[in-house]
């Protein structure tokens, strides 16, 4: 029996309150697909595929600050970026921490 694959997902909202989860299970490369552009489109902070309980890869949420004119800083328009697997984004993403 071969695993499944899984797209996890991890917002952090924050010292009050806690950090939101979701696990989905997928078949097929076009559901792994369907659901990392959901969870971006919901601007979700981490996005990882996994295969099985192995990390295989993982999108953060990016942004730089930017002047706003006023003596200020404000956010850039956001983004994401890939990173392979790593033990820290498996633990970040299986709630090991």
């Amino acid at each position: 029996m071969t695993a499944l694959a899984y797209v996890r997902t991890r917002s952090d909202h924050g010292p009050y309150f806690d950090p939101t989860k979701g696990k989905y299970q997928c078949s097929r490369l076009k559901d792994i697909v369907f659901h990392v552009r959901r969870a971006m489109e919901d601007n979700e902070d981490c996005i990882g595929v996994f295969h099985g309980e192995e990390c295989k890869g993982v999108w953060y949420k990016e942004w730089e600050a930017v002047a706003d004119g006023e003596g200020g800083m404000e956010r850039s328009k956001e983004w994401y970026t890939f990173y392979r697997a790593s033990e820290k984004n498996y633990a970040l993403l299986s709630g090991q921490f």
